[in-house]
């Protein structure tokens, strides 16, 4: 793309940061749209049948991240994982193994089981049938009533289950699914460096929202609706020097942190510390992981001169590096493979359908969106966060609550930014049925929302 007066200001805040961008990640200038691909039709988002095509070819067919590993840490735990209208149950093995069946009982299509939990066997309620933890059969009341069935006839329907680095996956596929280290590809090399395999998870929110299950999602892909929605990170983050790279099924975006927006060059030094201490510690409020606290800002703060500039060699964003290297040293935090960018900056993943990581070095913040089974209007939020356990750390206790949809006192308790986001998805969904309305027009910026869809059309293509 020919150089542009506005190309040229995104070039020189990047400069006067000091920002270094990774390799191989484009800015959307050099990512435009062709007018075909710019435009999205609205009934992706509203047609019953869409999301119907949606339940039985994409989820059916998909990995997809269920849970993670310290939700069921013991042989015998058990908890479940919805999608649409599917239930399905995953189970920890005497080998430590997970394992995930459909969690219904073949003799009269009961759940086997209605929550999270331990046991050890899995037995449904409803007439007391009975399955060892591997699924296989163990008891029938009664059993001489039943003819021409066997113990493997009636066992519990496995699907597809494997791990990553403290998630565990499903796919219901079951032995059609490609390997799963295959489906990640190029996510694992990026992610590797955050050893998410020692993070734990502090806590999980669910709840419904009123919108399309990829409206939802699209709001984590895009950070150019910051100084909209978002005015209490205009002072953190730049929207426009965020970058972009495709990985195969999924795709990655990288946010600079710990300098201003664009649109608000003139912010100091001063401002941008003192934005970034007020995030970080409400962020660890929130949390409520009882896991280590920020380090006293007090010990760290730098000098700054009448115009609240830092004195010395450093602006506010590589202090801020500096100051999160030394807090990790002292808590014990493993950096080790994390450039000194990563150390603040959020690295941000799409899971292909569904699932977005902020990765962060002391904080991943993780949504999953899930469609309704039968209402394209409406789909459900998981908010989960992981933290890295420090040397002197006890494992946390996870917080996980179901938070009443629309409730706004509750939704604030997740946090200022999914707040905002949740308010505002609600509202695109509704300006989605306007008459007015019959395609989107996407611009370079919305590049990964092309990508999502591109990708659902591969799984959707012989419908």
């Amino acid at each position: 793309m020919t150089s542009t007066p506005e190309t040229q200001q995104i070039d020189q805040h990047a400069e006067e940061w000091r920002i270094r961008k990774p390799e191989g990640l484009l800015l959307p200038k050099d990512l435009l749209l062709s007018a075909e691909q710019s435009r999205l039709s609205v009934d992706r988002y509203l047609l019953p049948e869409r999301l119907e095509a949606e339940n039985q070819h994409l989820w059916s067919r998909v990995w997809q991240v269920a849970c993670r590993e310290e939700s069921i840490p013991e042989p015998g735990d058990h908890l479940r994982y919805t999608i649409a209208d599917q239930e399905f149950l995953l189970v920890r093995q005497r080998d430590g193994d997970v394992r995930a069946f459909y969690n219904v009982c073949p003799h009269r299509g009961n759940l086997v089981e209605r929550g999270a939990g331990h046991s050890e066997e899995l037995r449904c309620a409803y007439h007391g049938w009975c399955w060892r933890l591997d699924g296989r059969l163990q008891e029938i009341p009664d059993r001489y009533l039943i003819t021409d069935a066997t113990d493997d006839d009636l066992g519990l329907s496995e699907i597809a289950c494997d791990r990553w680095a403290g998630y565990v996956f499903v796919n219901p596929a079951g032995a059609a699914a490609e390997p799963l280290g295959e489906y990640l590809g190029g996510l694992v090399p990026r992610l590797e460096p955050f050893h998410m395999e020692r993070q734990r998870l502090v806590s999980w929110q669910t709840t419904e929202v009123a919108c399309n299950w990829k409206v939802l999602i699209e709001a984590f892909l895009e950070t150019f609706h910051v100084p909209g929605i978002h005015p209490n990170l205009v002072t953190l983050l730049d929207e426009a020097n965020t970058v972009f790279e495709r990985l195969g099924h999924h795709h990655r975006m990288w946010i600079p942190y710990g300098m201003p927006s664009i649109h608000f060059r003139d912010t100091s030094d001063r401002k941008v510390y003192e934005s970034f201490l007020e995030q970080h510690f409400r962020e660890r409020h929130l949390d409520q992981s009882g896991l280590s606290e920020p380090m006293d800002p007090s010990q760290w703060e730098p000098q700054f001169d009448d115009q609240g500039t830092i004195v010395g060699d450093r602006n506010a964003r590589e202090y801020l590096i500096e100051r999160q290297k030394a807090e990790g040293r002292v808590k014990g935090y493993d950096y080790s493979g994390l450039g000194k960018e990563q150390l603040i900056d959020i690295d941000h993943y799409l899971f292909f359908p569904n699932f977005v990581i902020l990765a962060k070095a002391d904080d991943t913040f993780m949504i999953r969106s899930r469609p309704h089974p039968t209402d394209p209007d409406r789909s459900l939020a998981d908010v989960m966060r992981l933290r890295p356990l420090g040397s002197a750390d006890p494992p946390p206790q996870v917080r996980q609550q179901h938070v009443e949809a629309n409730n706004e006192s509750y939704l604030k308790q997740i946090g200022e930014v999914i707040y905002q986001d949740f308010s505002n998805v609600v509202d695109v969904q509704r300006g989605l049925h306007a008459n007015s309305l019959s395609h989107l027009t996407l611009s370079a910026n919305d590049i990964r929302i092309r990508w999502l869809h591109d990708e659902i059309d591969e799984y959707l293509r012989d419908v």
